[in-house]
């Protein structure tokens, strides 16, 4: 038959005290019941306490990214479960699957950091990672270039406690499409093909209406300058000269 049992929880909890639970109740039972560390408690560190010896030290990590319940105890009567404060933490923001703050055991290396957060996205910029670091009372910046995090001497990169990992995504540009407005059947954004003629992008779009104004339409092309150049032409020349070659 079930009994209770009278268990403490006690330092960077929610709800610190001791708390009355059935003898089916687990480690984790306890803490979710006390509301979980706080923001200032540890999650890699917690001392489950039985018979005023520490039995063991809990990472909850092992739970949360794992699945791992082998430290899941089975409680008794008396045992204390204490969270101590928050250890080395290091942030992570950006193109990463788990963006958040992280709480590391000794020394920890870039490589490691983005691995906790589930790895890098396919939207990301490879090409530089930048970290933000405070150190000898000022705050510094500094650029790794993502691509070199498989090479051994690149991964050892350490990451020091209130560190925080920017990882970029690409830009929203375009480098190979135009766009057809206007009289066509089916206006939008197209594939720009190697060597591609207004007459391919016509057909693209299946074609104009009977309607169109086939003496005059403009190319709007942006210079290197980002300042816009039109181009008008012969919509009419432009088709024949597609027709010729078929």
């Amino acid at each position: 038959s079930l009994r209770t049992i009278t268990v403490f929880v006690i330092g960077e909890v929610q709800r610190p005290g001791s708390y009355a639970v059935n003898s089916l109740s687990t480690v984790f039972n306890a803490l979710y019941v006390a509301g979980g560390p706080n923001t200032r408690g540890s999650m890699r560190n917690i001392k489950f306490i039985r018979n005023g010896k520490t039995s063991d030290t809990l990472d909850l990590y092992r739970y949360l990214l794992e699945g791992d319940k082998s430290q899941d105890y089975r409680l008794e009567a008396g045992d204390t479960l204490f969270v101590p404060p928050v250890g080395m933490k290091a942030a992570i923001a950006g193109e990463v699957l788990r963006p958040a703050a992280y709480e590391f055991k000794g020394k920890v290396t870039l490589k490691e950091v983005v691995e906790t957060a589930g790895g890098i996205l396919p939207s990301a910029y490879t090409q530089r990672i930048q970290v933000d670091r405070v150190q000898d009372n000022k705050r510094v910046l500094f650029d790794i270039d993502a691509l070199k995090l498989a090479v051994e001497e690149k991964s050892e990169i350490e990451i020091l406690d209130g560190d925080t990992i920017f990882v970029f995504s690409v830009l929203d540009i375009y480098r190979n499409r135009v766009t057809i407005l206007g009289n066509v059947k089916r206006p939008g954004i197209y594939e720009l093909k190697p060597d591609m003629r207004v007459s391919q992008l016509v057909e693209e779009a299946e074609g104009i209406f009977d309607d169109t104004y086939l003496n005059r339409a403009e190319i709007y092309r942006l210079r290197e300058d980002s300042t816009t150049e039109i181009i008008p032409f012969n919509l009419s020349d432009a088709l024949s000269l597609m027709e010729g070659a078929d």
